[in-house]
């Protein structure tokens, strides 16, 4: 039998089903499964746990917090690459000669009260992070203020503005159209990417219940469904043929 529940695995598993357990155990865990694979399909999922099982989970997420629907999810992740330096691209950073260098104010208050405290006492106290923009701003009076350059992983909107500016100012047009395609081409590709490899897993308003099937070592491969019953039906597939094409014609890669 290439499919098992955990109960039923763990009880011939005496003292090896500690990593499995901890998994299986959590509050939004509404089905599992352990598929055994044969001896010549078990390197794709990493190791494997004892006798050679994958362990499946099915997760209710509705809980969630903040759960988006898939367009959004999708949207803000678009916007997010557009403003990406490595998206934009070196080429275009250099010839606007932008810096993405900024300055930050980091600090912590206690809870509730607002107390400034030492930026160590983690103990009932909240961090804040964010970029010194403001003139004169009362959160430069933190006495435990803490203070570092960082450079940025993407450009604010603001800054996306004085690239164009520098672009338009520093570089000829007939150089700056072909960076603008490229920068645009890279978003596009990695638009394709996210579709194809990464929306599949990703947990929305739409699709709550996700699956993840996973050896010893966080090596997993995932999707998730509008409700357990069409998760079950791959769990199913799976169980029913345990081979790498099996897997991954049916979920994608997440760890």
């Amino acid at each position: 039998m290439t499919r098992k529940s955990f109960k039923e695995w763990a009880e011939i598993r005496p003292g090896q089903d500690g990593y499995a357990r901890s998994i299986v155990s959590r509050s939004n865990v509404v089905l599992d499964a352990m598929i055994m694979l044969p001896d010549g399909e078990r390197s794709y999922l990493g190791p494997l746990f004892a006798g050679g099982f994958g362990l499946v989970t099915v997760t209710d997420d509705r809980n969630y917090p903040g759960l988006k629907v898939e367009s959004v999810v999708f949207a803000d992740w678009i916007d997010k690459e557009a403003r990406s330096v490595s998206t934009i691209g070196r080429d275009l950073l250099k010839a606007a000669e932008m810096n993405t260098s900024r300055d930050y104010l980091m600090g912590r208050y206690r809870n509730r009260t607002y107390e400034p405290v030492a930026f160590d006492d983690t103990h009932d106290s909240f961090r804040f992070n964010v970029p010194d923009v403001m003139p004169g701003s009362a959160t430069l009076d933190h006495p435990h203020l803490h203070r570092q350059t960082v450079a940025d992983a993407e450009l604010g909107g603001v800054e996306m503005v004085g690239l164009f500016a520098a672009l338009v100012e520093k570089v000829p047009t007939e150089a700056l159209l072909p960076m603008m395609r490229a920068w645009k081409a890279r978003i596009e590709e990695r638009s394709r990417r996210m579709l194809e490899f990464d929306m599949p897993a990703d947990v929305t308003v739409e699709r709550p219940y996700r699956l993840i099937f996973q050896g010893m070592d966080d090596f997993s491969y995932g999707r998730t469904f509008r409700s357990v019953a069409e998760a079950e039906a791959i769990v199913d597939e799976i169980a029913a043929s345990p081979t790498a094409e099996t897997v991954h014609s049916l979920l994608v890669f997440t760890n």
